[in-house]
């Protein structure tokens, strides 16, 4: 049975399936497959370092399962098993399994999606979550990257939430259910398309050695015109 105190459940999907997602034609499909493992590994690496935190992993759907499995393997992470369902289910299944059956005091649940979840993130999220009940992290104007809660609450599984809006449903499920909550900065996931200056800052933090290494391999870490009017 685990002691620490905050338990950390990082949904990852295949960057295979990311990538047939995408619209944008530069990088190529392999190449931005390859970027996109460097991100996970990177974050992931970076996580495991974060203080009182237990990190999990678990595929975001059945089809990303071998590919999360060979990343828990390579990381030394464990893998939850958490039962298929649609996402929001999912979280909340997950958050479940690690208040009860891992016994961590506070629960968070993030998509592995966004690429620039940090420890501090962590950390700040932990510190609310001394004086919050949940803690909810913004994606644009109306999803969430991360959920929290200092003992959990089951909400999440019951909030009628779409798609394309999970923050909003969530906030309303809070308010029924009494629970002060506090917001994190607002992210968003490379779902859709690649950002490559997203990728690029990222690439020049301490924290980020694969995908700076990948992105020097494939002479993507400058944009082209950066080269010019060097004086």
């Amino acid at each position: 049975m685990s002691r620490v105190d905050t338990g950390l459940l990082l949904f990852v999907e295949d960057p295979t399936r990311t990538v047939s997602r995408w619209s944008r034609e530069e990088p190529s499909g392999d190449t931005a497959v390859e970027i996109l493992a460097a991100v996970h590994g990177d974050l992931v690496s970076a996580l495991l370092g974060a203080p009182g935190t237990a990190l999990y992993l678990a595929p975001a759907a059945a089809a990303d399962a071998d590919y999360v499995e060979n990343l828990a393997s390579t990381s030394g992470v464990e893998i939850l098993q958490v039962p298929m369902a649609p996402p929001l289910q999912r979280w909340d299944a997950g958050l479940s399994i690690l208040f009860n059956r891992c016994t961590h005091r506070k629960v968070l649940c993030a998509d592995g999606g966004v690429p620039d979840v940090t420890v501090e993130d962590l950390s700040r999220a932990r510190r609310k979550l001394d004086l919050y009940r949940m803690v909810l992290g913004r994606e644009g104007e109306d999803r969430c990257w991360l959920v929290g809660f200092n003992g959990y609450e089951e909400i999440l599984g019951l909030a009628d939430a779409g798609p394309d809006d999970t923050l909003h449903p969530l906030l309303q499920a809070a308010g029924r259910a009494g629970l002060d909550v506090s917001l994190l900065d607002t992210k968003r996931t490379l779902a859709t398309e690649s950002d490559m200056n997203v990728l690029r800052g990222l690439a020049r933090r301490a924290g980020y050695p694969r995908l700076r290494a990948v992105l020097e391999r494939h002479q993507l870490a400058r944009k082209k015109n950066d080269e010019t009017g060097a004086g």
